[in-house]
Formats: C-alpha cells, structure tokens, sequence
C-alpha cells in the first residue's frame, strides 16, 4: 500500500520564474527530498505528479540557472 501523508498548510507559496516552478523550502522540508537527487514528472488521472525518482542519477553540478532564478533564491 502507498504511503499517504497530507500536509499542513504551509508557509510558502509556490511561483513561476522563467518557465521554471519554484516551491518554498518549506514543501521541500515536509517531503524530506535530498535536492541531489532527480525529480520525475508524471501525468496520471489528469494531475502532474512530482516525485524523487528512483532511477541511480544525481544533478549535473555544472548548471547554471538564470540570474532573474539566482536572485529568488
């Protein structure tokens, strides 16, 4: 059976920045994602879903984000 977990209301609200979604530490925290390893987007029963993916595959340390993205952060 799948874990079900609902979060609280939280703090953040989450943006878009140059075709980019940017999510609030927060959401982030409450997941307990490790921000070394990838996401996966999957659309099922019309919802986008994003997950950490499972496959062995961590970030490229060479990307560079836009400066209007850098100034977000």
């Amino acid at each position: 059976m799948n874990k079900v977990k609902r979060l609280q209301p939280l703090v953040g609200t989450a943006i878009i920045i140059d075709e980019a979604l940017i999510l609030p530490a927060d959401i982030i925290e409450e997941l307990n994602w490790d921000e070394r390893i990838l996401l996966e987007l999957e659309f099922v029963n019309d919802r986008w879903i994003l997950k950490q993916s499972k496959v062995a595959a961590t970030k490229f340390p060479g990307h560079k984000i836009s400066d209007e993205l850098q100034r977000s952060k």
